[in-house]
């Protein structure tokens, strides 16, 4: 292993860098050469939302971004947020169905307030039914007839 002065980046005998002690683990990616994809996605970006981006953050957040997502910690943590969501869902489906039910038994009790009182008005009224005064009776619907015959007719000569 190569090692040069002590601001400079430490190198193996294949030239790739060497990790010192206290660097952070992937620190070597800041020594790879910005791609041209990343330079184009960079004025892309700008040109798009006006934001302007180092190419070199696009490419390392593009690179690291995988190892994100796979590290334990991200993955507790998106499950417990995934508990979470699922509990509050549950829970707003429970007060839906306490809702609807209270609502069902609401409408039940004046059914069975009315199915209570029928019998008594039913023992109060008469057995026969009367046309109500209110409504007018039916009139008879025309109908076409045909016209009454003519009598015969005698001439008298």
């Amino acid at each position: 292993m190569a090692t040069t002065a002590k601001n400079k980046i430490k190198t193996d005998a294949a030239g790739r860098r060497v990790k010192t002690k206290g660097e952070a683990p992937l620190a070597y990616y800041l020594d790879k050469p910005t791609s041209d994809v990343s330079a184009r996605f960079a004025a892309f970006v700008l040109e798009q939302t006006g934001l302007e981006c180092d190419p070199q953050v696009l490419q390392l957040s593009h690179t690291l971004r995988s190892r994100f997502q796979q590290d334990p910690r991200e993955q507790d943590l998106r499950a417990s947020r995934k508990t979470e969501l699922e509990d509050v869902a549950e829970a707003k489906a429970e007060r839906k169905t306490a809702r609807e039910e209270k609502r069902a038994a609401k409408a039940a009790k004046p059914a069975k307030a009315e199915a209570k009182t029928a019998p008594s008005k039913a023992a109060a009224k008469p057995a026969t039914k009367k046309a109500s005064a209110k409504a007018p009776a039916k009139k008879a619907t025309a109908t076409r007839r045909r016209p009454a015959a003519k009598p015969a007719v005698q001439e008298e000569f």
